[in-house]
């Protein structure tokens, strides 16, 4: 494995946890809001 692939495959685990991180913020905003959230758009 090359250096310049270790460091793309790191960042992109880093996006990763990104998306988990965000995923959870919103579902939780979600269920708190009640509301319907579907004209903020597909998730």
């Amino acid at each position: 494995m090359t250096a310049k692939m270790f460091l793309s495959n790191w960042l992109a685990h880093d996006y990763l946890h990104l998306r988990q991180i965000l995923d959870l913020k919103f579902n939780y905003h979600k269920l708190l809001s009640g509301d319907s959230l579907t004209y903020a758009g597909k998730w």
